[in-house]
């Protein structure tokens, strides 16, 4: 069985340059060039250290059926609990990750957003999400 070839063509995430923990949302427009039976979305943040990956479990959607063709997706997060993350950790660069499965729960593709954090004036945490579009 072929894997679907999926191509991105829209992605955006808001807010952006607020902070670490703020819920966010994630917007985007895909295409497949096959019929994806029971897809669904992971949305995941990981904190990257080379010796110390923490991976935060942010949401799944509800599977669906998608046609051959474009479809918009769209998941609202109420916010990235960093509970039991080093803060040093944090003030590093981070992956907002966001991963097609199909019904086998088999990875058809994943889109990684580099989030940059810094720190404010206030010594608050503050996420920059880049496009991997841009």
């Amino acid at each position: 069985i072929m894997v679907p070839t999926i191509t991105v063509s829209d992605l955006d995430v808001t807010p952006n340059d607020c902070a670490l923990g703020d819920p966010l949302d994630l917007k985007m427009v895909f295409e497949t060039d096959q019929h994806i039976t029971g897809g669904y979305w992971e949305i995941k943040y990981m904190v990257d250290m080379a010796a110390q990956r923490q991976i935060i479990e942010l949401g799944v959607s509800q599977p669906i059926d998608y046609a051959v063709g474009q479809h918009p997706f769209s998941h609202h997060i109420e916010g990235i609990d960093f509970t039991g993350v080093k803060k040093s950790l944090l003030r590093n660069v981070g992956l907002l990750l966001a991963s097609l499965k199909n019904s086998d729960a088999e990875e058809i593709i994943q889109v990684s957003m580099v989030t940059q954090v810094s720190k404010n004036s206030e010594g608050s945490l503050i996420r920059t999400i880049m496009s991997p579009l841009e």
